[in-house]
């Protein structure tokens, strides 16, 4: 039967409580590189939907590029493709 004298004993102990700080020391790196990380990809998100809200908001509020005259015109042909379409007859 193998017997450990203290000195064994001892050194195993230091051994472990070595290991366990290094185990320790790679999980609080790998915390602090997961919330680095989720905090840049929740910045970006945040960035493309900041664009996306600003790109709705201008197109709803700023005036439309064609002219009335161009609407009248759209209006007018949609009116006679309807008038002249076989489903609708009035």
């Amino acid at each position: 039967m193998i017997t450990m004298d203290l000195k064994g004993i001892t050194w195993v102990g230091n051994l472990y409580h070595k290991f366990e700080s290094m185990c320790l020391e790679a999980e609080d790196m790998i915390y602090q590189d997961t919330v680095k990380y989720i905090e840049n990809q929740m910045q970006a998100v945040g960035e493309s939907v900041k664009k996306l809200y600003a790109d709705v908001t201008r197109d709803l509020l700023l005036p439309s590029s064609c002219d009335f005259d161009d609407k009248t015109a759209v209006m007018k042909y949609k009116m006679q493709v309807l008038n002249n379409s076989p489903m609708i007859r009035y």
